[in-house]
C-alpha cells in the first residue's frame, strides 16, 4: 500500500471519533423481496453517509469483519440483541436495524437505532407508504436518514402559504373600503331654510 494511502486512512480515523462510527444491518424482509430489501438498505446507508453526522461503515466492509469473526447470520435480524452482537463485533458505537414489509398495498418501513455499548434503542420510526417502490426509495428512505441524523426539517406548505396571504392582502383592501362606505350615524337633513333680513 502507498504511503499517501496509508496517511490517508489515519487522517479518516482521526477526524472520526468513535461516537460516530455507525452500522446499517440488513433490513428484514417481509412481503418484499431480498433484493429489494437489499437495495433498500443500501439507499439508507448512503443517505444516512450524506448527512454529515455519522461515519457509516460500508456493507463489504461489515461483511469481511463478520466472517473473519466467524459470526453465522441466517438472514437480516432485526432483534436489539443482534444488532447489539453485530455491532461489538463491528466495533461501532451505534447500530441502524429494521424491517420492511408490505400489507395490502401499503409499504411499512421500521427502523430503529441502537446505541451497542448500552443496549438502548434510542430513535424508533415507521413510516407507512401506499406508492410504488421508486417513491420509497427515493422519499421515504432519505426522510428516514435525515430522522436518524437529525436533520429533518419537514417542508412547508407553500400553497397554504398563498392562500393566507391572498386572505391578508384582501382583509387590507376590504378594510378601508369598507370603512369608506359607511354613512355617518347621525341624521342630517336634506335641505335647511335661511332666512336674510335686509336693513335699507
Amino acid at each position: 500500500m502507498k504511503k499517501t494511502a496509508v496517511f490517508a486512512m489515519l487522517s479518516i480515523c482521526l477526524s472520526v471519533s468513535a461516537a460516530d462510527l455507525v452500522a446499517v444491518n440488513n433490513l428484514k424482509a417481509t412481503g418484499v423481496t431480498e433484493n429489494e430489501a437489499l437495495s433498500l438498505t443500501d439507499a439508507l446507508r448512503s443517505e444516512l453517509g450524506k448527512s454529515g453526522k455519522y461515519q457509516v461503515m460500508e456493507r463489504s466492509q461489515m461483511n469481511d469483519i463478520l466472517k473473519e469473526q466467524g459470526f453465522q447470520q441466517s438472514g437480516a435480524c432485526d432483534e436489539a440483541s443482534c444488532a447489539i452482537e453485530i455491532g461489538k463485533m463491528l466495533a461501532v458505537n451505534y447500530m441502524v436495524m429494521g424491517n420492511i414489509g408490505m400489507v395490502g398495498k401499503t409499504y411499512t418501513l421500521s427502523v430503529r437505532f441502537v446505541e451497542v455499548g448500552t443496549g438502548k434503542i434510542l430513535k424508533d420510526y415507521t413510516e407507512y407508504h401506499k406508492g410504488s417502490t421508486d417513491d420509497l426509495l427515493t422519499s421515504v428512505i432519505p426522510m428516514l436518514a435525515q430522522k436518524i441524523a437529525g436533520t429533518y426539517q419537514p417542508k412547508k406548505n407553500h400553497a397554504a402559504l398563498w392562500v393566507a396571504g391572498g386572505v391578508v392582502v384582501a382583509a387590507v383592501i376590504a378594510v378601508p373600503a369598507i370603512l369608506l362606505s359607511r354613512k355617518p350615524t347621525g341624521s342630517t337633513p336634506a335641505s335647511s331654510d335661511v332666512t336674510v333680513h335686509w336693513n335699507p
